[in-house]
């Protein structure tokens, strides 16, 4: 990853009393991914969402959150925070969003989250978005509001598998100081990259049966690429040793693509492509993780569902994150979240910088 810082600071501004030392607020917080990393980075968290599910899951997890759309909300009343993480919505930019959904206007929704960036005037900003942001009126107003407020800030599409993370998870990240220059973001000193397999394969035996129909199931146990774990395709196919492990993972992700996918989301690719078990899982997306009939794994000619703990744990969640137990609410969050082993990775960064 390469981190470039895009502007210098301005010394004439100047910060504010702190009302909430140590304390970053959420915005768009969800289930709390960013919000955990950010507590173990040592940091207080308050999240803010709009939805009353998410914000459930949340504060059954020990955090302090508000319901509430934040841009109906006075930024006032939370004066004096240290931090604040915003997470603008990202349907808008995203690849693989449906052609039905609604035309969304990125630049008022950016309007929400840099007022509170104005009234805050925190000593921390981070945020984070899919990598297609970049370029957005909301990214040109973003990054223009924190020149003029006096940040050094720096951004970067960031794959947090080179972060401990057991998922090629590509996001674009930006992190900025109060008159300051922005730090380098690095991997930590004892940094070993994670195969989804190693980060789950305790939890196989527990994993659900399929859901998938008859041609759903055929289709996956009818290709030796799944069954051997590997992308065979153009090569030969040889059978695997029975005493090794022979995972894949498979993903469903829009109702316009009936074959089972992975790494690949686009219309034209027909054929799965696979990960094998010494790999990072593909990107987990909000689609692929609350359908029951969306991520499976196949094991010696057998397919499984993968469970919300499966899924959690490739997103950085640890196992006794409590969940509402419903797919939908659950994957839907996990889908959605910051993985809070990266989060924890760029609080300490800026805890660095006080």
């Amino acid at each position: 990853m390469t981190t470039v810082v895009k502007c210098q600071y301005n010394s004439r501004v100047n910060l504010i009393d702190t009302g909430y030392p140590k304390t970053f607020l959420d915005l768009g917080s969800g289930c709390g991914g960013s919000t955990l990393g950010l507590k173990w980075a040592g940091f207080e968290v308050i999240g803010i969402d709009s939805d009353p599910m998410q914000m459930e899951i949340y504060r059954a997890n020990g955090g302090t959150g508000e319901l509430g759309d934040y841009s109906q909300i006075d930024p006032t009343k939370y004066k004096g925070v240290e931090g604040l993480h915003t997470s603008f919505p990202c349907q808008g930019h995203s690849r693989i969003r449906s052609k039905y959904l609604p035309v969304r206007e990125d630049k008022d929704l950016a309007v929400k989250c840099l007022n509170w960036i104005q009234t805050l005037r925190p000593k921390f900003v981070t945020s984070e978005n899919v990598p297609e942001f970049v370029g957005s009126e909301s990214y040109r107003a973003l990054t223009n509001e924190l020149n003029i407020q006096g940040y050094g800030w720096a951004d970067a599409i960031v794959d947090c598998a080179d972060y401990g993370l057991p998922q090629n998870r590509k996001r674009w990240f930006l992190w900025a100081v109060k008159s300051q220059f922005a730090p380098s973001l690095l991997p930590p000193a004892n940094f070993q990259k994670q195969s989804w397999y190693g980060a789950i394969k305790h939890l196989i035996d527990e994993m659900p049966e399929s859901e998938l129909n008859a041609k759903q199931f055929e289709s996956v146990l009818g290709s030796p690429a799944m069954i051997s774990g590997q992308n065979l395709y153009g090569g030969k196919y040889t059978s695997r040793n029975a005493a090794e492990p022979s995972f894949c993972l498979t993903a469903f992700i829009h109702k316009a693509m009936p074959k089972l996918l992975i790494e690949c989301h686009y219309p034209s690719q027909r054929m799965p492509i696979v990960r094998a078990e010494n790999r990072a899982c593909w990107t987990l997306r909000s689609a692929s993780c609350s359908r029951k009939t969306s991520a499976q794994l196949v094991a010696e000619g057998s397919v499984r569902r993968l469970s919300i703990k499966a899924l959690a744990t490739l997103q950085g969640f640890p196992p006794d994150y409590k969940w509402s137990g419903k797919t939908a609410i659950d994957g839907h969050g996990i889908g959605n979240s910051v993985p809070p082993t990266f989060m924890k990775i760029l609080g300490e960064t800026l805890r660095n910088c006080r």
